[in-house]
C-alpha cells in the first residue's frame, strides 16, 4: 500500500465521529477495508449500543491479539 492510500485511510478514520460511545462506524469502516481479503475473518463484538469492538483474524489463528480502535492505526502500519 502506498503512502497516499495510508493517508486517505487515516483521514477517513479521523473524519468519523467516534467520540462518546459511537465506535460502530469506525469498526464498520475498518471492517470494509479487510472484507475483500479471503483469508480474513471479521467479527464485531457489541459492548453496548454503538460501542462495537472489532476482531480481525488474518490467516491461521495462532492465538489472540488484542487492540483498541483508537490505537489501531498506530499499531498496524501495514494493511
Amino acid at each position: 500500500m502506498n503512502k497516499q492510500k495510508k493517508i486517505e485511510i487515516l483521514q477517513k478514520i479521523i473524519q468519523i465521529d467516534s467520540v462518546n460511545a459511537n465506535e460502530t462506524e469506525v469498526a464498520n469502516y475498518i471492517s470494509s477495508l479487510f472484507s475483500k481479503f479471503p483469508d480474513v475473518e471479521i467479527q464485531k463484538i457489541t459492548y453496548a449500543p454503538h460501542r462495537d469492538n472489532l476482531v480481525l483474524t488474518i490467516g491461521k489463528n495462532n492465538g489472540p491479539m488484542l487492540g483498541s480502535l483508537d490505537i489501531w492505526m498506530s499499531l498496524h502500519q501495514e494493511i
